[in-house]
């Protein structure tokens, strides 16, 4: 029974067509997926930028309380040096509140670099929140694009199978029996284009006797892969 290229030629098109819009489909929650995930690293940057603020200005008051203690305490033993009874408890007393005042500089200067780190993660913060924002803007829009491209691609794709269904008809019923059978396991490799020389799928050459069937429209299955030749 001769069969008719342009027949399987329009089958295979239309395979071709329909593996690439499942592959289209399929695509379109992984874009999704990635665009979420996006979103989510920057989520999880203004999280991190808040909570090295809220932690340093813990620290900065911790060491702004401390200060004061620190300050409280000379004031306290600057009272008590006019009450010594000795040249000695003097001059201990001195030399503490010295020190102190050496460590209270060294403890302002501490807060003074907090607060000025806190400054930069103040901008760190809203950078950090405008890019979360942006990404969820970008989140929203691409799963507008996604669910507008998923619905195009299915309304074509119904298309494509319907057609598909209607054209697998013309096949002669031997050939359509194996094309059935072939399908599952090969997809749009049940069919190869061939110039008459090799299966444009494996690239097997071509018996003479192969190419003699061709030319009559009988089928003809690649000795390499097993698709079915048509000729270009």
């Amino acid at each position: 029974m001769s069969i008719d290229f342009e027949t399987i030629r329009t089958i295979h098109r239309l395979l071709k067509q329909q593996s690439d819009l499942r592959d289209g489909i399929a695509r379109g929650p992984l874009r999704l997926k990635l665009i979420k995930a996006n979103e989510q690293r920057f989520l999880n940057e203004l999280e991190s930028v808040k909570d090295n603020q809220k932690n340093t200005r813990m620290a900065a008051d911790g060491k702004q309380l401390q200060l004061g203690e620190r300050e409280a305490k000379i004031d306290q033993m600057k009272t008590r040096m006019n009450t010594c009874e000795t040249n000695k408890e003097f001059q201990l007393i001195k030399e503490r509140i010295a020190a102190d005042l050496q460590a209270n500089s060294v403890l302002q200067d501490e807060i003074l670099e907090m607060l000025e780190r806190l400054d930069v993660l103040k901008l760190d913060v809203e950078n950090a929140k405008q890019n979360y924002e942006k990404s969820q803007a970008d989140t929203a829009r691409v799963g507008g694009e996604v669910e507008a491209e998923t619905q195009r691609l299915h309304s074509e794709l119904e298309r494509v199978l319907a057609e598909l269904s209607a054209t697998e008809k013309n096949l002669p019923g031997d050939v359509l029996k194996e094309y059935v059978h072939n399908k599952r396991g090969m997809g749009e490799n049940v069919f190869a284009e061939t110039d008459g020389k090799t299966c444009g799928n494996c690239n097997q050459t071509l018996t003479i006797q192969m190419y003699a069937d061709l030319t009559m429209k009988r089928a003809v299955y690649c000795k390499g892969c097993g698709s079915l030749l048509y000729r270009v």
